[in-house]
């Protein structure tokens, strides 16, 4: 297995459907949600990732206490999400986060009968209140823009109850004052902003127990670029019609969603997809399990493929209501969301695989080490390794993970670490076809690293 077959896993075959190839992100034909984030791309300046994941976060506290979709096997899923965002300060994280959901929380700080002074909002919570808080109200957002109080507690020490909640399972807790507690029928969805660094050390820790836990295999990604210096500027517009249409439609399923989560004998509607969107998605899961077989993209994410076709349901489930269709799901609502999903798998696979996360943080290093000290007027200079950890890429500066780096960089030709009084340096190689100019002569290029 290469680290090219993971960078490159490749779209679903054409073959699914004549028009599949006319399903891309930035002109989706679903309307408010697509309109929305390409509106918010304008007005900010900001990639569109994080428009993309905090819309659907949105979507999901909107609408997930409404209906449940029923997928082509039979089996009946809330449309609640979980969702990382992982980006560094000034990647949009907050930006995105206020564009979308400010009328969700202008909607719970409101006086709306069936909320009752309540709140299902939960930013800086433990497990015992967010199950008593859902016991209440039957449904709710964990949301952070800078989550990493929830990533190293909450998420750290209760991922098996959030899988369940996820799952639309019951949840029983027992306690010594208040006895024991039976969550039925609870929704809840999370969005989670994090820093790379603060990703990374829950990885460290937790990272295998949260694979195989299933928690990972859960979580939709969105992974800002990297972004190297380079400032993106708005393009001036002002006005955000998109947005308020976005708005107007959440408010509305909002306030219906906290009315039926008030109600303990409410009934969800179950969502059924249509024959072209049910054979669609067949074929999409079998895609799925061919690529998580031996020598596929996802061979080294089972965790994420077992995963993958329930969230593109659920996302079909969110685009079906929000965009206001009738009957079953459409095959054009499955594509959109094949679309969407597919898209956010390559940011986990090159964030939380192993295998594909360490040679990109590689190339990171190393894209940040030419940057900064290659030069075609001279040789690199020795860098003191040291100063990696201080002054590298800020998501990269914990020593361990800057010694696995390098040494990745060693074999593959790029570098040497060498020991001087004492102290340990990196000798870059200048790079392949680079001419090298020292005391005013020019030297032919490097044949290799």
């Amino acid at each position: 297995m290469s680290y090219r077959n993971f960078i490159q896993p490749g779209m679903p075959s054409e073959a699914y459907s004549p028009g599949a190839i006319d399903y891309k992100l930035g002109n989706l034909p679903v309307p408010i949600f697509q309109n929305a984030v390409n509106e918010f791309e304008m007005v900010t300046g900001q990639p569109a990732d994080f428009g993309y994941a905090c819309a659907l976060a949105a979507m999901a506290m909107s609408c997930q206490n409404l209906v449940d979709v029923e997928s082509p096997d039979g089996k009946v899923c809330p449309v609640s999400l979980m969702m990382i965002g992982v980006g560094e300060t000034g990647s949009g994280k907050s930006v995105a986060g206020s564009h979308f959901l400010t009328f969700i929380e202008e909607f719970e700080s409101s006086d709306w009968p069936a909320l009752s002074g309540r709140s299902f909002l939960y930013k800086d919570t433990t497990v015992p209140a967010l199950v008593a808080g859902l016991h209440e109200l039957r449904m709710g957002g964990l949301v952070s823009f800078e989550g990493k109080d929830l990533m190293t507690g909450l998420v750290q020490a209760a991922s098996i109850k959030l899988n369940a909640l996820w799952s639309g399972e019951t949840i029983r807790t027992r306690r010594v004052h208040t006895g024991n507690l039976a969550l039925r029928n609870a929704r809840l969805t999370m969005l989670v902003m994090v820093q790379p660094g603060v990703i990374g050390r829950v990885l460290r820790k937790k990272g295998d127990e949260l694979r195989d836990d299933g928690f990972l295999g859960r979580v939709i990604t969105a992974v800002a670029p990297i972004a190297l210096g380079v400032q993106r500027f708005n393009l001036g517009q002002t006005e955000t019609p998109a947005k308020r249409a976005f708005e107007e439609r959440g408010l509305c399923l909002l306030k219906l969603n906290v009315d039926a989560a008030d109600k303990r004998d409410a009934k969800r509607k179950v969502l059924v997809m249509g024959a072209e969107a049910a054979e669609v998605w067949r074929r999409y899961r079998h895609h799925i399990l061919q690529a998580s077989s031996p020598g596929g993209h996802l061979e080294c994410a089972p965790e994420h493929a077992r995963r993958l076709p329930e969230n593109v349901t659920r996302v079909a489930g969110l685009l079906h209501v929000y965009e206001g269709f009738d009957g079953p799901i459409s095959e054009k609502v499955m594509w959109c969301a094949i679309v969407i999903c597919q898209h956010f798998s390559r940011h986990y696979l090159k964030y939380f695989v192993p295998e594909v996360s360490h040679n990109r943080d590689a190339d990171c290093l190393s894209e940040w080490l030419s940057c900064k000290y290659r030069s075609m007027y001279a040789l690199p200079p020795p860098v003191l390794q040291a100063d990696l950890a201080r002054y590298g890429p800020r998501h990269l500066r914990d020593p361990e993970t800057i010694d696995q780096l390098l040494a990745t960089l060693e074999q593959r030709g790029e570098l040497r670490s060498v020991r001087k009084n004492g102290r340990r340096y990196v000798e870059l190689k200048p790079l392949p076809g680079q001419p090298i100019m020292t005391q005013g002569h020019m030297y032919a290029p490097t044949s290799g690293v």
